[in-house]
């Protein structure tokens, strides 16, 4: 359990919010009894609730909802942290967020009442010392957060870059930070200026309206997805291999960055450095296009953030450098970068923007196609399946691939994944079974019975087929009009608003098919057990989860094609990898534990990176494991791959020998090969070494 809470809450976090912590026991009134003897964990559960909450408000950018339940649950935290005291013999939770992003949101809502809080909260508890450090950055955050504000509105249109001037602060990176947070909660606006942004406070007469989005059309043949299959992991032979350490396990290890004297130094290799040069400034790699990815005929570099200079306006950029290190392509798009994939072994890449319109391009940077997923038939269905509203679908499309030959390509869509052709036809599409350990089980609702659900519908005025996205939207339609602060003559406003929201809470995350038959399907999974004496009585008290469909879904976060077919690999976030023929159809399967975030195949060799762990893999045969103490860049190289780090590139053979390593006295910004050598660019040095891979 301790393991569980550290997971929760200094660690992995989970991939939906919809899930919440819950108690269940076979007998009510017994479990009530036996809960008052046995002093339950009512902070702790209350606690989970809270920050869940606070979690899904700040996804939202709804920051005086997310400053309510930052303060609930620290309010509940020197609770928790007694009951898990008491528990487990110790407090070693590594992350709290009541503290941790309570602290910043009560800043940006300028409440210096609740700041004062968590301060007489954190010096209460001593197993709260390790936060006593983040007392004075808080307080320098609250006191900076209206300065920044009075600054942008004396000095409107101001830069961005120029706020560490005006400020007189030397942090700038706090002051981007914070410039972000106030502006996602509505009180800055930014207006994109060459490399930088201009600022403007929120609802200034002074904002340039938004440029209108470029439309675009669906370039689908098909009007019904292709039939959906669910995997069967267990038909395919498994591979387990040994699992991989989550981050908060292994974070005391990191070794700091190199120390050297000179620019560049080789370690641990006869690599010898041919060439040291300054660069000029216009051949200094701009750091814009700070994602690398070696390709067959050379490097891919983007900037997915669209600050690259040179280009105009521009959402997102792209560079293609050629074998001999000349600029084979350089272009920007009007399209932002939400999500990418590039194929090690093709030419060009695919990319979605936040608005979830997929456009890829080719060898020259052209554009290939875009389509917006929103309109394709399998997203259209799951998002009925899943309740997902709005703009909530991009984050719940954690992939996109393009195939070797750019003639088709792949997404997913929380637990599903489709393959789809260049021209628009849907060609499989397949389904990850739900995570270890949850369980479907079915429940009246909290009104119970047919007659109930009926009435619900009727109040809400809505009936059968019905989705979740469409209650949810009638339930903000009729709340408008109901709300008792909206009708204050209206006596009965009160009565018929409870109304709304027990019919609401009965309906809600009910798909079509179940409301047709049951008052809702819900998943659940246990976490512990326990079995309490009461008298001459056992009673069983269940610790666990319950939630929907996409608390249960194991989530894919990682996808890509295969490098000598069209076959996909496909990771959830439980760490099951499946590997996929040309027609979707299972090959065979990987188990290490911790989701990978890439996944990439060269000359028979599969690598899987996590954060903590690479795995080299050929065939059903564990070649190599290497650690990665920091997130690293993996670069992928027909002679072998490197791993990538802020100024440490090492370098290992295909199969994972260790070859050496080279590491820069500053932030290494850029890596291709010219011809037999390998070229390593800080922002204002270059460097070309012999030797590497041979």
């Amino acid at each position: 359990m301790a393991g569980f809470l550290k997971k929760l809450f200094g660690g992995k976090p989970s991939p939906d919010p919809e899930s919440r912590l819950r108690r269940s026991s076979a007998s009510e009134p017994e479990a009530l009894a036996a809960s008052a003897q046995a002093g339950p964990a009512r902070a702790t559960s209350g606690y989970f609730a809270a920050m869940a909450s606070q979690q899904t408000a700040m996804r939202a950018n709804d920051f005086s909802t997310a400053a309510a339940f930052a303060l609930d649950g620290l309010r509940l935290l020197p609770g928790f942290v007694a009951e898990t005291a008491h528990t487990f013999g110790r407090f070693d939770i590594g992350s709290i967020p009541c503290l941790e992003e309570g602290g910043r949101i009560f800043a940006l809502m300028s409440d210096a009442t609740a700041q004062a809080e968590l301060a007489r909260v954190v010096k209460q508890a001593p197993e709260l010392a390790p936060w006593l450090p983040l007392l004075d950055r808080l307080e320098h955050e609250q006191a900076l957060v209206p300065r920044i504000l009075e600054t942008v509105g004396a000095h409107a249109g101001c830069l961005q870059t120029d706020l560490k001037t005006l400020l007189n602060e030397p942090d700038g990176r706090l002051i981007a930070t914070l410039v972000s947070f106030l502006e996602r909660a509505g009180r800055i606006a930014r207006i994109r200026e060459g490399r930088t942004y201009a600022l403007h406070l929120g609802g200034s007469q002074q904002i340039p309206p938004p440029p209108i989005p470029r439309a675009a059309s669906s370039h689908r043949s098909d009007s019904t997805p292709p039939p959906l299959v669910a995997l069967d992991l267990t038909a395919a032979p498994l591979i387990t291999l040994p699992r991989a350490p989550s981050s908060w396990e292994v974070r005391e290890e990191a070794p700091a960055d190199p120390d050297i004297a000179t620019e560049f130094e080789v370690r641990d290799a006869a690599w010898t450095i041919v060439t040291l040069e300054k660069l000029s400034k216009s051949d200094r790699p701009d750091a814009a296009f700070r994602l690398i990815h070696p390709q067959s005929g050379g490097t891919l570099i983007i900037d997915d953030l669209g600050k690259a200079g040179g280009l105009g306006e521009v959402s997102s950029a792209a560079m293609l450098y050629d074998a001999a290190g000349r600029v084979a392509a350089r272009a920007g798009f009007g399209r932002d970068l939400y999500r990418i994939g590039v194929h090690p072994l093709g030419r060009g890449f695919i990319g979605m923007s936040r608005d979830c319109i997929v456009h890829a391009y080719g060898d020259d940077l052209r554009p290939l196609f875009e389509t917006p997923l929103a309109e394709a038939p399998e997203v259209i269905t799951a998002r009925r399946r899943l309740g997902i509203d709005g703009e909530a679908l991009r984050n719940h499309i954690r992939c996109v691939g393009l195939s070797r030959t750019a003639d088709r390509y792949l997404f997913t869509v929380v637990d599903e994944a489709w393959c789809v052709s260049a021209e628009g036809e849907g060609l499989w599409g397949v389904r990850f079974p739900i995570n270890a350990g949850w369980s479907r089980r079915a429940s009246s609702g909290p009104a119970g019975g047919r007659t109930n659900l009926n009435a619900a519908l009727t109040l809400m005025n809505l009936s059968l087929p019905v989705t979740p996205v469409e209650i949810r939207a009638r339930y903000r339609q009729l709340a408008k009009q109901w709300h008792p602060d909206l009708n204050p003559l209206d006596p009965s406003a009160p009565q018929r608003m409870q109304a709304l929201n027990d019919a609401c809470e009965l309906l809600t995350g009910v798909d079509a098919a179940s409301l047709a038959r049951e008052a809702g399907v819900r998943y659940f999974r246990e976490i512990d057990r326990q079995d309490i004496q009461v008298g001459a009585s056992t009673v069983t008290v269940t610790m666990g989860f319950e939630g929907g469909e996409r608390s249960a879904a194991d989530w894919i976060y990682a996808a890509s094609f295969a490098a000598a077919s069209n076959g996909v690999y496909l990771a959830g976030y439980s760490g099951r990898i499946a590997m996929l023929n040309n027609e979707g159809h299972l090959v065979r399967a990987f188990d290490i534990g911790a989701v990978p975030r890439r996944i990439a195949e060269l000359d028979g060799y599969l690598y899987l990176l996590t954060d903590t762990r690479l795995y080299v893999v050929r065939g059903d045969e564990l070649h190599a494991i290497v650690d990665v103490s920091r997130v690293a860049e993996l670069i992928l190289s027909s002679t072998g791959f490197g791993l990538l780090e802020n100024k440490r590139l090492r370098w290992f053979t295909s199969e994972g020998t260790y070859s050496g390593s080279l590491v820069s006295k500053t932030p290494i910004r850029r890596v291709y090969r010219a011809h037999d050598t390998l070229v390593v660019e800080s922002r204002q040095t270059r460097c070309v070494i012999v030797g590497v891979g041979s």
